[in-house]
């Protein structure tokens, strides 16, 4: 399922660049927790809000392509046998104000949630990776930037 996003992030492309693989950084958003660095990738419990509550599930953030046009993250989470997969591809375009982030993302759910959660799962995960995205731009936003 692709579903996809935008917003306009006061941060440079090079504040939001400096975000790969950044575990310090990512501490700020809220969804996030008990975030670690292993093997080039970020390791994190992720918790969305749902209509059922927070719903924690066991996440890994790989980032494959890092550039001044955009970034590709591999993200892969997991729970009591049910799990999600996706390829989210960002576009960064400059702008006076900061950055307009473009987002779009190859959603896949496995297990029991793919066929009970079906219907909510793009609405939930839109709202969720927009969520994330923003609150790690507003904290990329100031941060030093490494020539």
């Amino acid at each position: 399922m692709m579903i996809s996003g935008e917003f306009t992030a006061r941060a440079t492309v090079g504040e939001l660049r400096s975000l790969s693989g950044s575990a310090d950084v990512l501490a700020s958003v809220s969804t996030l927790s008990e975030i670690r660095p292993v093997e080039g990738m970020i390791r994190a419990v992720f918790s969305p809000t749902t209509a059922l509550g927070r719903i924690p599930l066991r996440t890994t953030i790989e980032t494959l392509v890092d550039t001044d046009a955009g970034a590709r993250l591999r993200v892969r989470g997991s729970r009591a046998g049910h799990g999600v997969d996706v390829d989210l591809h960002l576009a960064f375009s400059p702008v006076p104000i900061g950055t307009v982030v473009s987002w779009t993302a190859d959603l896949v759910v496995r297990g029991n949630a793919a066929s009970v959660g079906q219907r909510v799962a793009g609405s939930v995960a839109s709202h969720a990776i927009q969520d994330v995205l923003e609150q790690a731009a507003s904290a990329a936003h100031g941060r030093e930037v490494q020539a």
